[in-house]
This record gives structure tokens, C-alpha cells and sequence, in this order.
């Protein structure tokens, strides 16, 4: 837009909104006026932390824009995981529907704004509103009524308004942005849902109104929403998406996803996401369901965890790479058959392994590393499982790889896991294992990565009793981890010999160490591994 088509823009925005004049004393005199019904107990911090914990809760934040009709139904399929704070411009809107939002929200000291929206049957629902709020907006409200804190006002009223209302929150652009904070900041909220906040238009303003703004006269400017579409946008809407944009940014702890297919999440550095609210409702459910069992089942705990890693983007295993490259540098693999890699991240080992002919296959508990399986052509050889759920039949595989993965088992996990490993091998395991804490943090929470730190000598007992026949294990020279290899009894009851394995230590190596700039992996030594005759130690980097 150009400069001064901007400047006329600001000047049509100052005229319809009376911004001329002094605000401060319009929302003063309504301060005065509201002091004596505002009592202690009705302060907006008393429901501070609601969300936290146990009580937490998805927020879905309802604006007036046209796309509220679209999905207006969905609201009705909400279960008590969701929480729902209605502008109260939509308000009339959502009764007509057939919907009661648990809060609207009603911030405007003008009364023309607000009482036509409000004068509607509201004895059964609860408004937010601050002491700058038009009386005659309270007036009408037969409901609940909480109050927020706004300090935008005469010097002298502050103290007042403080040792009623509590400390000031801060408050931009609308009430719906409001209502971001408010959930943010007070209720402990860290999933808000935006519906109905398109910041652009059509031929319509309001999902069931009209407004100035759709008059011919008015200064709007066109815009391109998150479809690819050409709409009009204007001042008031751009500082609103400016302003969820910023929040967004500012509070990476908080997933903001928005609904209405509008400007939000249009920006280059948008963490705003978007999704259609039918998608999101059954996924949130969901989610929450996930959480509950995740309390006693450390296998959803875990694939919760590596879903928020690996949906950051900057969770990657590329270590696999290294890893598999050097088991091919290392090892005849000319007689296996069949290989399993227990949790394949990207999927590299299966690729890698099946482009050389092998019958590859790969499980990992993180359902986002399925689009990495996907782009390398895998996908119908790699499931989403857990280490200890492996849903292939017994003894499938001749050679079944496991690396950097014990490690971030949980110890109350570690033999079951071991145990499943083995049923589903038939001759020949690899290993490797961290011993020391990471030296990276995840990226979605900055934790530990690392969750079960034990010694070499810890490993092999619970190898030992999962029933495995261990290798000699070799640490790597930090030692901060070591690799083994572990063998299989025979069907009869004994125990494989060296002659019975399918993997044997090739008789010259090339090592590809120096042609990958990745931190960690496979790399060997020359010592010999007596227990396990003509096949050599290997050695690993902490993962």
C-alpha cells in the first residue's frame, strides 16, 4: 500500500473511532462509575492458574468475523477439555446458534459498542469485562460478572482500582487479544485455538452484521489470507494480527493455532499454525487422552515427548546416517536377509539397507518421523511402534540394529524392551549405548534427552537376563557410550556359535568417518573381540 493511501487510512481510522479526542477520560468517568459494584471477589486473578496441571485446557478464542458461521456447529461437539471465550460481538450470533460460550468478553468504554451486542438473555453466562467498561454495558448483564484490572486512567483512581482488581494485565488491540492475554497470563492456558479471526473480508465485516467498514467510502487495502485469496483487510484488523503475531513469537511455551484462514500465519516468521477446527477438535481430544494415560504408561509419555521434538523440526537423528554407513564399511552383510532397525528415526538404515537388496524394516515410537519415511520412499516398510510392542513375528529377523536408543528408555522399560528385541531377532543384535547425559536438550521443553544413565556393566546384566549371549562390549574413547554384539540360542536350547553368524567382520575396511560432518556414530578399533571370534569391536560417539 502505498504511503499515502496509509496516511488517509489512519485519518478515516481516527475519524470513525473518535480517536481524536482523549480516551483517558471517557474510560475515567466509567471508572468512577463502576468502583462501587466491583468487590474483591469478582478479580479475574482469583481463577489465576485454573489451567495449570491436571486442570489444563485448550482455549478457543471466538472473534465475529464470517468464518464463524462455517464452523459454528463444531462448537457443540467440545467437551470439557475446551474452554471458550466469546467477543462480545459474536455473542448474539452463538445464541442464535444454539451455543453458550463459558466467557464473553466486553472491553469497550464506548456504550454504543457494546449494549446492542449484550442486551440478549445472559442471566446463565459470565462476562469479563475492566472498571473502563460503559456502565450501561454492566447494567444489562444479568450473569456472572468478573473483573479485570485497567489502568489507563485518571492518576488518582489507580490505587483504587489496584487494591480492588489486583495488579494491572496487560491488554492490546481488541477484546479478543485481551482474552489471549487474559487465558494466557491468568488462567495458565497454553493452547489457544483463534475462530473467527480472519483479519480480512469479503463483502462482510461481521458474521451477522454490518459494519462502516463495508461502505465504499471507507479506506481498506487488499491482502492475500493464508489460502491464497484476495480479500480486504484495514487498520484495526492489521494491528490485531500484528498483535497475536507478536504474542505468538513472545510466548514459545503457547501453541497458537488458528481456524479462520485469514492473515494469521501468513507472515514468513508466523508461529501461528493453521488447521481446520474439524481437524483440530478430534486431535486435541485426543491429545488430552494421551496426557491422562501418559501418567502411568511411560510408552505414550515417551511418544508424546518425541512428537513435540520432532514437530519443532530441529529434532533429526542424522546420526542413523553415520551409524549405517560404517555397519556397511564394517560388516559383510552379504548374508543377511532380513534387518530390523529399532527406532529408525529418519528411516536412513532401512533406505540405506534396501538399496543394497536387503529386506529392510523400521519401527519409532515419534508418529512425525512417518513424513521423513515418506520423502525417502519407506513408508510401507516402517511402522510407529513402541520398542516393546514390535509388531512383526517371532525370530523374523537375522540382524536387528538398536542404536542410540536404550538410552532413552526409561529404566522401568529397559528389559521389556530388550526382551521384544530378542524375540523378534533370530541371530545377530547391535547395540550402542550412551553413558553420559546428551550434549544437546530437546527442543520443545530444553530437557534431558538421556533418561536412563547407567553403567556398561548394568547393560549386559539386563542383556544377560533378557537372554541374550553378550559380546565383548567396547567403549568409544570418550567413553561416554559403547557398542556390543549380542547373539541368539539356537532352537534347540544352545547357543550360537561364532560359525552360525550371519553378520562377520569384513577382512579390509574403508572408513567413510571423515567424508560426514555429523557428530557421533559407529567408528571401530582394532582390538579384538575374543568372546566372539573374527568379528572386532566397535566403538561409538555419545549420541
Amino acid at each position: 500500500m502505498h504511503i499515502d493511501q496509509f496516511k488517509q487510512t489512519v485519518k478515516f481510522f481516527n475519524k470513525v473511532h473518535n480517536q481524536n479526542s482523549n480516551p483517558i477520560e471517557l474510560w475515567s468517568a466509567n471508572t468512577v462509575t463502576n468502583l462501587p459494584r466491583i468487590h474483591k471477589k469478582d478479580s479475574i486473578w482469583k481463577y489465576e492458574n485454573m489451567l495449570r496441571g491436571d486442570k489444563e485446557k485448550a482455549v478457543i478464542l471466538i472473534g465475529a468475523s464470517p468464518s464463524v458461521k462455517r464452523d459454528v456447529e463444531l462448537l457443540k461437539t467440545l467437551d470439557d477439555k475446551f474452554i471458550t471465550i466469546a467477543a462480545n460481538s459474536v455473542l448474539k450470533f452463538l445464541l442464535s446458534k444454539g451455543v453458550k460460550p463459558d466467557y464473553v468478553i466486553a472491553l469497550d468504554g464506548d456504550p454504543t459498542n457494546l449494549v446492542g451486542h449484550l442486551d440478549c438473555d445472559n442471566k446463565d453466562l459470565t462476562l469479563i469485562t475492566s472498571n473502563a467498561t460503559a456502565p450501561e454495558a454492566v447494567d444489562i448483564w444479568k450473569g456472572k460478572v468478573i473483573w479485570t484490572p485497567y489502568y489507563s486512567i485518571h492518576k488518582e483512581l489507580k490505587p483504587k482500582v489496584r487494591k480492588k482488581l489486583g495488579r494491572t494485565i496487560p491488554c492490546g488491540g481488541n477484546s479478543l487479544t485481551a482474552a489471549a492475554v487474559l487465558a494466557y497470563q491468568v488462567f495458565d492456558a497454553r493452547m489457544l485455538i483463534l475462530m473467527g479471526s480472519e483479519g480480512c473480508f469479503d463483502d462482510r465485516y461481521y458474521v451477522d452484521k454490518e459494519s462502516c467498514w463495508e461502505k465504499d467510502e471507507t479506506m481498506r487495502f487488499r491482502a492475500i489470507d493464508s489460502k491464497g485469496r484476495q480479500r480486504y483487510t484495514n487498520i484495526p484488523l492489521n494491528l490485531y494480527i500484528q498483535w497475536f503475531e507478536k504474542m505468538a513469537i513472545d510466548l514459545p511455551m503457547v501453541t497458537m493455532i488458528d481456524t479462520s484462514w485469514g492473515l494469521l500465519g501468513t507472515e514468513k516468521n508466523s508461529r501461528i499454525a493453521t488447521m481446520e477446527l474439524a481437524e483440530l477438535i478430534p486431535r486435541v481430544k485426543d491429545a488430552f487422552v494421551k496426557a491422562e494415560a501418559a501418567k502411568t504408561d511411560w510408552r505414550v509419555r515417551e511418544q508424546i515427548r518425541y512428537n513435540a521434538a520432532y514437530r519443532t523440526g530441529h529434532y533429526l537423528a542424522k546420526n542413523g546416517q553415520m551409524i549405517w554407513e560404517q555397519v556397511f564399511d564394517l560388516y559383510d552383510l552379504s548374508k543377511i536377509r532380513t534387518v530390523l532397525d529399532v527406532g529408525c528415526g529418519l528411516g536412513t538404515g532401512v533406505a540405506m539397507c534396501r538399496n543394497e537388496g536387503i529386506e529392510a524394516y523400521g519401527i519409532d515410537i515419534a508418529e512425525p518421523a512417518a513424513k521423513y519415511w515418506d520423502m525417502a520412499n519407506i513408508t510401507k516398510f516402517c511402522k510407529v511402534a513402541s520398542a516393546d510392542q514390535i509388531p512383526f513375528p517371532d525370530s523374523m529377523f537375522d540382524f536387528v540394529v538398536c542404536t542410540e536408543v536404550m538410552e532413552h528408555i526409561p529404566e522401568e522399560g529397559v528389559l521389556d524392551v530388550l526382551r521384544e528385541i530378542y524375540r523378534v531377532g533370530s541371530n545377530v543384535f547391535l547395540f550402542t549405548v550412551a553413558l553420559k547425559p546428551a550434549r544437546y536438550k530437546m527442543p520443545h521443553d530444553d530437557s534431558e534427552p538421556h533418561i536412563c544413565i547407567k553403567g556398561v556393566e548394568w547393560w549386559t546384566e539386563k542383556m544377560v537376563e533378557a537372554g541374550f549371549v553378550c559380546g565383548q562390549p567396547s567403549l568409544a574413547q570418550s567413553q561416554s557410550s559403547f557398542t556390543i554384539l549380542l547373539m541368539k540360542g539356537k532352537e534347540d536350547g544352545s547357543k550360537l556359535s561364532s560359525s552360525d553368524l550371519l553378520l562377520q567382520r569384513k577382512q579390509k575396511v574403508q572408513s567413510r568417518r571423515n567424508k560426514h560432518d555429523i557428530q557421533g556414530g559407529v567408528g571401530y578399533s582394532r582390538k579384538r573381540n575374543d568372546s566372539v571370534p573374527g568379528v572386532r569391536s566397535t566403538r561409538v560417539a555419545a549420541g
